[in-house]
């Protein structure tokens, strides 16, 4: 799965959506107030990084993000808690209001309540499926965003034949 959105902050829209395959769901809840897509926004020191690079990111703070990367964990492992007790809402709840979820065929679902449907079906189809997720990185790529990446292991039933997705 992957996702994208879009969340307002500090009052202003953030940028458009990355899109790209992802196992995690998506950006963090507000943290202290802000938050963006992908990381929470409130708890960091406030050292510049310094390098080669231009625009934007030459902009973006190279702080200790520890904080952020657990808060996105967090999320990760919300996110598997819920597949596996077949919660639809709670998934939804983790992404903005017009967030998008991407399938495994590039397929996408806009929106909170288009999430909650579509894996609500999902469940009554595969009422045995479970999931496991393992984050492999987190990039911080601006200073309200970050790509998280990792690897999915969707079992459909006990004994089915494991889909494996990045």
């Amino acid at each position: 799965m992957a996702i994208a959105q879009e969340r307002p902050v500090d009052g202003k829209r953030a940028p458009p959506p990355v899109k790209g395959k992802a196992a995690a769901p998506p950006p963090v809840k507000p943290s202290g107030g802000t938050a963006g897509a992908g990381a929470a926004a409130g708890n960091r020191s406030e050292k510049r990084e310094t390098g080669n690079r231009s625009g934007a990111n030459a902009r973006v703070a190279a702080v200790d993000r520890a904080d952020d990367r657990k808060a996105i964990v967090a999320q990760v492992t919300e996110f598997r808690r819920a597949y596996n007790a077949r919660e639809s809402r709670p998934i939804a709840e983790l992404f903005a209001a017009d967030g998008l979820l991407f399938d495994q065929t590039a397929a996408s679902l806009s929106g909170r309540d288009a999430i909650t449907a579509a894996l609500g079906e999902r469940f009554r189809e595969e009422p045995e499926a479970h999931m496991e997720i393992e984050v492999e990185s987190i990039r911080f790529i601006g200073e309200n965003t970050a790509v998280q990446q990792g690897h999915i292991v969707l079992v459909p039933a006990p004994g089915k034949r494991p889909v494996h997705d990045r």
